[in-house]
């Protein structure tokens, strides 16, 4: 704000920020969040989609020391009640749009002092509950706050979805939003200057998208939001906005290639990242294709690192040899691929990939037993699988958690997912494992067609072509692709899948 005041920082609908006007509105919004008796140390929840609002309200936070805590708006009912009793929120702020969930549930939200309505779709003001746009307000001063804040105290606690336990809380200090905003400024992180344009798709309460926010202030760079993901005006935002820099999940990509791109300029485009999944590398040619000037660049990480971990960028123009490639370490980043007894393992083989960074969390919070389980012997133990290649760049192979494991031998979704995914007929896939009454776990294959003459004979074929036999799947089921289950955030929901066809194999008599 004070190097750059009337450069532009934000940017949502019809709604538009300079560097100067954004810290004045920040600025008051922490003078009215300590009036209502906020202060460093507390806790504000918010459940939103991307608005002026959120973002607003996160800087606010950072600013007055207030544990900024997101809510994933698909949560529903006990979910958001363990999350908001969990972190004592003291406030909780609603979107129009998530009123009625919260409604249901507020008087079982045990520490929540104050509700706030973020009025988008005017709706009535709920009796007892404030109007999140008066704190924006002029009669607040925009004077800076006089608040003290030091490196490792906690700025956000962000939730990881619980699969198989309770949602874990992570602690994200000041510190490692300085050491992320370090990195995505370099060429060897996200690659982010001044003249940067990026398109905010994710939304707001995940980390990705609060990271991509504040190292943009570190440079200067703008901040386009979306409400939600829709890639036709994704695609109208990049034309008319003349945007540079997309950070999106392969789903995305992927899905965009079914609208004819042809009719929209691109060619603004210059860094476009994919994280959160492989990538098909026919996907990712055809995109190479359409937008010649622009780099592209594989991302590996997660909410504990505060997405640091690796990138992977292909400026020489070459394509990668795999879809999973993650690349090499960010500048402050070290990394190891170890075994079970956390020996690292020699080049080549397969284990899990653990890290040291300053970016790390500092804990899950009210879980002592679990943050010195991921903490062990100094390194933070990620619960993904990996191998580092004779090139020295880093590969991913699946989470823990969703390696399959049929008939003794574990599989990796992501390897067979690669394989399905390279068939020219096939535009995305999911695979994933449920009982089997032989096989103990049985792989299964989720497949959206890019042509209505694709047969589950004709994936039979293609894997026994392309597969170990112990990999291929014992089902391909073939389904549209609004049908996919995918988070906001753009990731394929496999818990979602193993529930929907957790009986598919019920008939099936083991041998």
């Amino acid at each position: 704000a004070k190097r750059s005041p009337e450069r532009m920082a934000f940017m949502f609908r019809d709604k538009k920020f300079t560097y100067e006007k954004l810290n004045s509105v920040v600025n008051r919004a922490v003078h009215a969040l300590q009036e209502m008796g906020l202060q460093k140390g507390d806790v504000l929840a918010i459940i939103s989609q991307n608005c002026e609002h959120i973002a607003i309200l996160m800087w606010a936070c950072f600013k007055a020391g207030i544990w900024y805590a997101p809510v994933n708006y698909l949560l529903r009912g006990g979910e958001i009640i363990y999350q908001l009793n969990h972190c004592g929120a003291k406030a909780f702020f609603v979107e129009s749009a998530f009123l009625d969930p919260v409604k249901d549930v507020s008087d079982e939200l045990k520490t929540v002092k104050t509700f706030g309505l973020i009025n988008l779709a005017d709706v009535d003001l709920p009796k007892g509950w404030i109007d999140v746009e008066e704190l924006f307000s002029e009669k607040y001063p925009d004077s800076e706050p006089d608040v003290i804040i030091n490196g490792e105290d906690p700025a956000s606690i962000i939730y990881t979805s619980g699969t198989t336990s309770a949602p874990k809380g992570g602690l994200i200090s000041n510190s490692s939003y300085f050491s992320q905003t370090a990195n995505f400024v370099t060429p060897l992180g996200a690659w982010m200057e001044e003249s940067d344009i990026f398109l905010m798709n994710i939304p707001l309460f995940h980390i990705g998208a609060s990271s991509i926010f504040v190292a943009a202030a570190k440079t200067g760079a703008l901040c386009i939001a979306t409400y939600g993901i829709d890639p036709v005006e994704a695609l109208e935002l990049i034309q008319r906005e003349a945007v540079t820099g997309l950070v999106w999940p392969p789903t995305l990509y992927t899905g965009l290639l079914n609208l004819p791109l042809e009719n929209y300029d691109l060619s603004s485009l210059r860094k476009c990242v994919w994280f959160g999944g492989t990538m098909p590398l026919d996907a990712l040619k055809k995109w190479t294709e359409l937008c010649p000037g622009a780099t592209f660049c594989g991302h590996w990480s997660q909410t504990e690192i505060n997405v640091t971990g690796t990138f992977a960028w292909m400026r020489d123009k070459k394509m990668p040899s795999s879809g999973n490639i993650i690349g090499k370490p960010c500048i402050d980043t070290e990394i190891r691929i170890v075994d079970l007894n956390d020996e690292e393992v020699p080049t080549g083989d397969i284990g899990e990939i653990v890290l040291r960074s300053p970016s790390v969390m500092l804990g899950y919070y009210k879980d002592e037993e679990k943050t010195a389980e991921t903490f062990r012997n100094g390194w933070h133990h990620t619960g993904d699988v990996g191998y580092q290649g004779k090139d020295g760049n880093y590969y991913f192979v699946d989470r823990v958690k969703d390696m399959v494991i049929t008939g003794g031998e574990n599989v990796s979704c992501l390897d067979v997912e690669e394989v399905l995914n390279s068939h020219p007929d096939v535009q995305v896939t999911a695979v994933f494992g449920v009982h089997h009454p032989y096989w103990i776990e049985g792989v299964t294959a989720v497949v959206v067609p890019a042509s209505e003459n694709l047969t589950e004979e004709d994936l039979l074929e293609y894997s026994q072509k392309n597969l170990a036999k112990y990999k291929i799947p014992k089902k391909f089921i073939l389904i549209k692709y609004e049908d996919l289950p995918i988070s906001p955030t753009g990731k394929i929901l496999r818990k979602e899948l193993r529930v929907t066809y957790k009986d598919i194999y019920k008939d099936v008599k083991s041998k």
